[in-house]
C-alpha cells in the first residue's frame, strides 16, 4: 500500500507568501524610486518563468524611462530606454499590458 499527495499547489502558495514577505521587507528598506522599483521587479521574474524584464516611469514631459532592467543587454537598453509618448512602443508601454 502506498500513498501520494500532490502538494504542488501548497507549495506554490508558501512561495508567493514568501515572495510577498520579502517584497515588503524590501520595499520598507528602499529609499529611493528605482531601488522600489528593481525590488518589484526582480520579485516578479521570481513569479513567472521569466528571464527579463523593466519597469519605466512617466518623465516630467510625458517621455517613458527605464529605471531598472533585468537581463536586457546594454544595446537593447540603449535604443529603447527612454521612449517618446507618442511612439507605438511608447503607446503600447502605456497600456500597462506586458510583452511576452
Amino acid at each position: 500500500v502506498s500513498l501520494a499527495q500532490d502538494v504542488t499547489g501548497e507549495k506554490r502558495a508558501a512561495d508567493l507568501v514568501r515572495l510577498q514577505r520579502d517584497l515588503g521587507v524590501a520595499l520598507l528598506r528602499a529609499s529611493e524610486l528605482p531601488e522600489a522599483l528593481a525590488a518589484v521587479l526582480d520579485t516578479a521574474l521570481k513569479i513567472e518563468d521569466i528571464d527579463a524584464g523593466g519597469v519605466y516611469i512617466v518623465a516630467p514631459g510625458g517621455e517613458l524611462e527605464l529605471v531598472t532592467n533585468r537581463g536586457l543587454s546594454p544595446r537593447f537598453v540603449a535604443s529603447i530606454g527612454r521612449l517618446p509618448p507618442e511612439s507605438p512602443q511608447g503607446q503600447f508601454v502605456r497600456t500597462g499590458a506586458p510583452l511576452y
